[in-house]
């Protein structure tokens, strides 16, 4: 009985799935989708929530501001000369900064080697993107590691302050702030 349950559920899960690539592909988020999956640990349905969600990343001024608008910012109780740092406001999309979080958890297992299904995702996409996309990454996973390894900063909270990059980088990439590579 209980296996009967688990293949049903397994089987709504796969269709879902499936309906979800079918609205990816749409001409409306189609392209910031396939923008989005260029980067590490930003499968369709993370691109397709971010694109939904946000709507036009054009309303942030700054990465900082998108940053802020998830919530992955630090906050500071201060007076005078007294600074106290303190954790991420938590303020702002809950459902956004949770996916970000549980998207950075590749960069704890990573390696500097582009996998074959990052390559494939990135198929199709203007060098420029790649390129950004890659920079991304590389920046992601030795600053994870440097956090983890040389300031000795717990996984979960390095794996929030790369989540912060990555919003970043996302913002960038969405609002065409992609520095141009040298050639």
């Amino acid at each position: 009985m209980a296996l009967h349950i688990m293949m049903g559920i397994t089987d709504r899960i796969a269709d879902m799935d499936k309906h979800i690539e079918e609205l990816s592909e749409k001409e409306k988020y189609k392209e910031s989708v396939h923008k989005l999956i260029c980067i590490k640990g930003i499968s369709v349905l993370t691109a397709l929530a971010l694109r939904v969600e946000i709507g036009d990343f054009r309303r942030f001024a700054k990465a900082k501001n998108f940053a802020a608008f998830l919530g992955l910012v630090p906050g500071e109780h201060s007076s005078s000369t007294d600074v106290n740092r303190l954790g991420i406001t938590r303020q702002g999309n809950r459902f956004l900064r949770k996916l970000l979080t549980e998207s950075v958890q590749c960069y704890s297992r990573a390696v500097s080697k582009k996998s074959k299904l990052l390559k494939q995702r990135q198929e199709g996409n203007p060098a420029d993107v790649i390129a950004y996309a890659d920079k991304a990454n590389e920046r992601m996973r030795k600053r994870y590691y440097h956090l983890v390894m040389h300031n000795k900063l717990a996984a979960n909270k390095a794996c929030t302050a790369i989540a912060r990059e990555m919003a970043g980088f996302i913002w960038g990439m969405m609002t065409d702030h992609i520095q141009p590579t040298a050639a």
